[in-house]
């Protein structure tokens, strides 16, 4: 009987869904999910949808925050199985001497180096561990958040 409903809901009102409502959103520390929050309560509360479904939907909405990237995860090029695509180590051997810098240690045709090992302009990037996670800035959680320039949230959807 719930499935019939749903379908038939989903069939009259445009953009609805019986699917939860989950933001998934990279952690920052010291940030409040609850102003954004209320603006997804603000965003559903103003659908033409019927009052049941717009409390049912404000009652569920999930802010979930997942952890940070580490560098290793930031700066893997090809070996993230998520993410199959070409070697771009010559690409990067290429630029480098483009803009003046000696090229990277190569081994069988990939970029090969020990971090530590290399002292290179901007070596300090390089000397970081590899399990170091960077730690977010007010800026990042602005990108990543997508905050609005007065502190609303914007949130993008297909319909304009």
């Amino acid at each position: 009987m719930r499935r019939m409903l749903w379908t038939e809901y989903e069939t009259r009102y445009e953009g609805l869904t019986r699917d939860l409502i989950e933001v998934r959103l990279p952690f920052v520390p010291g940030v409040d999910a609850r102003p954004l929050r209320a603006y997804l309560d603000e965003l559903v509360r103003r659908q033409p949808w019927p009052e049941h479904i717009i409390e049912w939907h404000c009652q569920r909405i999930k802010i979930v925050t997942v952890r940070q990237k580490n560098v290793v995860e930031r700066l893997s090029n090809v070996s993230d199985p998520k993410r199959p695509q070409r070697c771009a180590c010559q690409a990067i051997q290429q630029r480098l001497i483009s803009f003046g810098f000696d090229p990277l240690p190569m081994t069988e045709g990939h970029i090969f180096c020990i971090g530590r090992e290399y002292n290179g302009p901007h070596a300090e990037v390089l000397h970081r561990s590899n399990k170091n996670v960077p730690i977010p800035t007010a800026r990042d959680m602005r990108v990543a958040w997508g905050a609005g320039s007065r502190g609303r949230w914007r949130v993008e959807t297909g319909a304009r």
